[in-house]
């Protein structure tokens, strides 16, 4: 029986059981809407909210944030890599996430002026052109349509409106004189979950494919044994997933179609769908909530696999990825994976591209002093390891040294540093051009004055900057450098590269410092704080800065080189540096608990800089992660110092 059915049929039978007069009161304001279907259903869905007591007004306007809220949560948006910010949008907003989340999907814009205007009230063009955005980002074909409105001359988005109204997702208004857009008039709520829930129905229409006529259905899953050349020998073919799981003897895999999408142990191999060369790393087997991501060709330490997901560990921590981006190597099926080496008393890392059969390298740092010449060692981490009949930790320094730190190098030490640098990458031009005339050109130049006074006034080292422009400029030469003045590859993202210009090098590191790093990542209450430190994918900057799942330990291994050629004294004299080992754990102005917390870190292994015991033990005192404070307490019965090669 229909649905509609199902629910007409008994609310008519309780009308004829009714006294004549008595009128029957909906236990909500949506009941009997004319857009009530869409709002139940984003409502149903988690999508829309409402005001408490079935109260969801969906006739008042509706504004900008409470639709970028809607549409963000409807299309399941996950927060984007880099940190988009705008001036009168906090956690205060109520919105916060979902609004970056739109802004990081390219679904809404600010104004000129660093505004979002959360609250002003969304006209109908406006959400029409923030439907067209969504098109694209759901990749289905532009349309257009050929209708022409009366009030054509006041649309200002046309074009957006037109492929809106092809994909019958918006609509105008007959009248006796023609067809009217009204591109001005204010949206309400109810027309906003009218419209997002076409555009999903427009999205899952799209995504159907029809079987062709007449066509029987395959028997698409089988057991299978890897045989010694990495291939699969088919046992047996079962028409669904569980009576595969059923028969599967030890050693077997389970395929659907030629596919393994359980194994009993391996590794795991991301790759690029046709929407996004990104893996998304989800929190739960349900693939809602991303916690990070990852570039394709990504080794993943497998777990475990349903038909519906495949459970990894990425740096340690668990998590669940989609079969289409996931390629299963059963460990007999595997002939090349990365590996890590001592080469020289440093420590090599060979990165392993399967899908280009190819390894490439660089050095994160100082070898550990337990690892032998020529002995391959393994690790997901990069700090436990296995190899040479031995498991052992070991921590970079530079990869989870804390960046509210100070430099012991001058702004003269740098400069004179650069210049050396970039005279011996010169020497090397007839191996890589762009290092031709680096000691004329590169926007590294003279750069140490600058990098001291944002060490001083916003308590950032020098040579964490320092270290992730060399990275992410090719020592400042590269395009985005020359042109741009873009040392940080600041808004350029892994799907989508742009170049965003700055009139000079200094207002590029503002633009890191303000809008980045002591906006969204060091702050332990900021939108990615994971630990002020490169990291890895489980903690610190690498878990949302960037896809590449080695760009912590790349980073630092550029921090690492500077320190050596400077002459070591940031190694020579290290900090000390201790982990986090609770979530929750509250970091104090004084050593008790009788004042409020300064803050709180969420999760656990949080990277914190030990200065000294403090009286009474066990407390501890910490450089802080706020901005706000230089040194605060946090009691060390929560606190483990990590083993830092020397």
């Amino acid at each position: 029986m229909n649905g509609l059915f199902k629910k007409v049929i008994p609310f008519l039978l309780l009308l004829l059981l009714l006294p004549t007069g008595m009128q029957v009161k909906a236990a909500d304001d949506i009941t009997g809407h004319h857009h009530e279907e869409p709002l139940k259903r984003l409502i149903d869905e988690g999508h829309m909210k409402g005001y408490g007591n079935g109260i969801y007004k969906p006739n008042d306007p509706l504004t900008r944030g409470q639709f970028s809220a809607i549409i963000s949560r409807a299309l399941h948006l996950e927060l984007p890599e880099e940190g988009y910010g705008f001036t009168d949008v906090t956690e205060e907003t109520g919105v916060l996430n979902e609004i970056l989340a739109a802004a990081g999907a390219e679904l809404i814009t600010g104004y000129k002026d660093g505004t979002f205007r959360p609250n002003e009230k969304i006209s109908r063009q406006h959400m029409a052109a923030i439907i067209d955005r969504a098109i694209g980002y759901l990749e289905l074909e532009a349309r257009t349509s050929n209708i022409t409105f009366k009030d054509q001359s006041s649309i200002l988005y046309l074009k957006e409106v037109k492929n809106a109204v092809a994909y019958g997702i918006i609509k105008g208004s007959t009248r006796e004189d023609g067809v009217y857009f009204r591109p001005n008039d204010n949206a309400t709520r109810g027309d906003a979950a009218a419209v997002i829930v076409r555009l999903l129905d427009a999205f899952e229409s799209e995504e159907e494919v029809p079987p062709t006529e007449g066509e029987k259905p395959e028997l698409l899953f089988s057991t299978a044994v890897i045989q010694a050349d990495g291939s699969t020998k088919t046992v047996k073919n079962f028409e669904t997933y569980q009576a595969a799981l059923a028969e599967l003897k030890g050693g077997q895999v389970i395929q659907y179609g030629q596919t393994i999408i359980n194994m009993p142990s391996g590794i795991v191999v991301t790759k690029p769908t046709t929407a996004s060369s990104l893996t998304n790393i989800y929190t739960t087997p349900e693939l809602k909530t991303a916690n990070t991501y990852v570039s394709a060709d990504t080794e993943l330490e497998f777990v475990s696999s349903t038909d519906k997901y495949v459970e990894v560990k990425l740096a340690g921590k668990k998590g669940y990825i989609k079969h289409e981006n996931s390629i299963l190597l059963p460990w007999n099926a595997v002939k090349e994976r990365s590996y890590y080496q001592a080469v020289g008393g440093e420590l090599a890392h060979y990165i392993y591209f399967h899908g280009q059969k190819k390894y490439v390298s660089y050095i994160a740092g100082k070898a550990p002093a337990f690892m032998k010449a020529n002995v391959k060692y393994y690790s997901w981490d990069g700090i436990n390891f296995t190899g040479g009949n031995q498991n052992a930790v070991a921590y970079q320094y530079f990869q989870y040294l804390p960046a509210r730190t100070t430099s012991q190098y001058s702004a003269e030490e740098i400069d004179r540093y650069v210049v050396n640098m970039l005279k011996d990458l010169e020497s090397k031009s007839h191996l890589n051009p762009i290092y031709k005339d680096a000691t004329q050109k590169s926007k590294l130049i003279g750069i140490g004055k600058y990098l001291k006074e944002v060490e001083k006034n916003h308590k950032i080292n020098a040579l964490h900057i320092l270290a992730l422009a060399q990275h992410e400029s090719a020592y400042g030469l590269s395009a985005r450098a020359q042109e741009y003045n873009n040392l940080f590859g600041l808004k350029v993202y892994d799907d989508r590269p742009v170049a965003e210009y700055f009139k000079t090098i200094e207002e590029n590191i503002d633009e890191l410092i303000n809008s980045y790093w002591n906006k969204n990542y060091i702050p332990p209450t900021a939108p990615y704080a994971n630990g002020a430190v490169f990291g890895n994918k489980a903690i610190g900057f690498n878990m949302k800065y960037a896809s590449d799942p080695y760009w912590g330990a790349k980073a630092a291994g550029h921090f690492y080189r500077i320190d050596k050629a400077m002459g070591g004294k940031e190694l020579a004299n290290p900090y000390k540096i201790g982990m986090t080992t609770t979530t929750g754990l509250n970091v104090r102005k004084a050593a008790n608990t009788s004042q409020p917390a300064a803050y709180t870190y969420k999760n656990a292994s949080m990277p914190v800089v030990i200065l000294s015991e403090a009286s009474p033990k066990p407390w501890l005192k910490i450089v802080s992660d706020s901005v706000i404070y230089d040194e605060l307490y946090v009691s060390g019965d929560y606190i483990r110092e990590i083993p830092i090669v020397k």
